[in-house]
Order: C-alpha cells, then structure tokens, then sequence
C-alpha cells in the first residue's frame, strides 16, 4: 500500500467535521461543557453529544495509529517525529494560546465592560488473533474502572491520566491493526458483530436509568464498562465499515484538506455565533442548532480559503495546505 488508504482518509475527514455538529450540538445539551449554553436545552441533542463522545475521539487515535506504519515507512523515524510536530504541534500551541484564549477573552471582555522503519505485517495464530482483537475491551475497562473516578475530566492534557491511557490504548491498538493483517482481517470479518456490540452497548451507556436502575445496585462500575465495550467495537465496526465500502472511492480533495484546519479553527466562530446571536434570537432549538452548525463550518471554509491558504505562516500554524498561486507570464497573442 504504497499511497494514502481512501478509507482512513474517509473516517479521518467525516470524523474531523462531525466535530463540528458536535460542538454546536454541546450548546442545547444538558452537559456543562460549552462556552455558551441556550437557555432552552434539547433532550435529543443531549443524548447525540454522548452517543458521539463515546467513540469519537477514540476514533481519531485508532487511525492516528493505524497511520503511523505507512508514515514511517515513507519517511523514517527522524522525518517522521519532525513531520508530525509540524503537522500536529504547531497547530495545538498555536490553538491553545490563540483560537482557545479568543472565545475566553471575548467572554471576560464582554461581561468586563518510535526509533527505527517498520516493514511486514507479520500474520499471528488464530487463537491470539481473537484475543488481540477483544483485549482492548478489557483493558479500557481497567482503565476505566480504576482511573475514570480520580481523573473524571474532559480532555485537558493535566493531570488527565485517565484519558491519556485511555486514548493511548487505541492509538496503539490502530498501530497494531496496520502491523498485524490477520488481525484487521478478523476484524473486518466480524464486522457486523462488532456493529451489533458497540450499537448495544452505547445504547446502554446513553439511556442509562432504564437500565442500570432496574438490573444492577452499582451502575456507575456498569457505566465504564459498557463505554468501553461501546467505544472499542463502535470504532472497530467503523473502520470495518470504511475498508468495506470506502477503499475505492477517494474523499473529495477539498473537504480532506481542509478538515484538520477546519477541525481547529470552528470553534471561534460559533463561539461568536453563540455568544452574540443565539441569546436575542427566539427561534426553536432545532433551528438554532442548525444555523450554529452552517455558520460555524461555512465561516471557517471561508477563512480558509480567503486567508490560512494563502498564507505560510497562517498555514504553517494550522497545519494547512498552502495554495500555490501559479505565476502568470506576459500575453501573447
């Protein structure tokens, strides 16, 4: 496989702008994680932000990993740590102090007044493939179990051990994957099963009280197993889906290489959305929800290609694509 797999890049760029809704969505939830909160809140809303949190960002670092053995073979360890923090780095320092502290400072203003190539993918005895296949399962679960509790944030890279564990068991796990062709083999064979336990068991974390209440005294012990049943087969069944449906079918360039930076860069704009705008307009949640979702990804396409993309440095911080303007000579007739 010597150029970029169409499937990954299909999950990597549906992934990266579902981020998007997500976001917009987390404004009418009930959770108290957004910027801004509408005042009147949604229950459907609420229940797609935490079947969505579930598998979505376990989603990116199983890919992440699967992607490291392609990248290393195409540019050796060396290249590879550089092209990463260029690619990844820059533009996290760059959203930590710029595009995070924006939506902060307007909100205060405005009440203020790995070492060597890989090669191979080695085949394993059936018997170990079934067991790497469903041995991450066991492992979040602990991860879960004895970490979730002491570390119960969102993603904050402080003193954030459960997540970090969390997360690094997938990425690894994606890693695996790109080694090992039995075992991606087993898991696209059992793709439907894996869709059947990952669907099961996010519907049990997400509606929670019909049943933990009713089957179990210690639910809370329940809730982390069931996330990491659901994220692990949920995300296997994707990338099954993707291999089964998507390999032969590229990802329109333009939406591809734009999704990291759109990824980055969305949340300011529907900060401004929100904070501006959503509180005077009496409209139905369903179409504030909507408007959130189409200002926010139209305003930062639009930056993109009126600003980042024709701009090293802005490029360079958000791990764009530079657009290379094409000289034009003198007309000749």
């Amino acid at each position: 496989m010597g150029g970029r797999a169409n499937d990954v890049d299909w999950l990597r760029t549906v992934a990266s702008y579902l981020v998007v809704v997500y976001h917009a969505a987390q404004i009418f939830d009930f959770q108290n994680k957004s910027y801004y909160k509408n005042a009147e809140r949604s229950p459907s809303l609420d229940l797609f932000t935490r079947f969505v949190h579930l598998w979505h960002m376990p989603l990116f670092f199983l890919l992440a990993g699967w992607s490291c053995k392609l990248s290393l073979e195409r540019r050796g360890a060396a290249k590879f740590l550089i092209e990463r923090a260029q690619k990844l780095l820059v533009p996290l320092l760059f959203g930590m102090l710029v595009l995070c502290a924006a939506p902060r400072w307007v909100e205060y203003r405005w009440f203020w007044l790995l070492s060597h190539q890989v090669s191979g993918r080695p085949r394993g005895h059936p018997k170990w493939t079934w067991v790497m296949a469903n041995g991450p399962v066991v492992l979040l679960a602990v991860v879960q179990l004895r970490l979730r509790n002491r570390w119960p944030g969102y993603q904050n890279l402080v003193d954030d051990w459960a997540n970090f564990w969390f997360y690094s068991i997938f990425f690894i796990a994606g890693f695996c994957l790109s080694l090992s062709k039995s075992l991606e083999d087993h898991i696209h064979l059992h793709w439907k099963m894996n869709g059947a336990l990952g669907l099961l068991s996010c519907c049990l974390y997400v509606f929670p009280d019909s049943f933990s209440r009713l089957y179990f005294s210690n639910s809370e012990h329940i809730q982390h197993v069931l996330s990491s049943s659901g994220a692990w087969y949920f995300v296997c069944f994707l990338r099954s889906a993707a291999h089964r449906y998507l390999s032969n079918h590229p990802a329109p360039a333009f939406l591809s290489d734009n999704a990291f930076p759109v990824y980055i860069i969305h949340e300011v704009p529907l900060f401004l959305f929100a904070h501006f705008v959503l509180g005077k307009w009496s409209a139905p949640v369903g179409i504030k929800f909507a408007a959130s979702v189409t200002v926010a990804l139209l305003s930062s396409l639009l930056v993109l290609q009126t600003i980042v993309n024709r701009s090293r440095v802005f490029s360079f911080l958000l791990g764009a694509k530079e657009v290379k303007r094409v000289k034009s000579g003198p007309h000749q007739d």
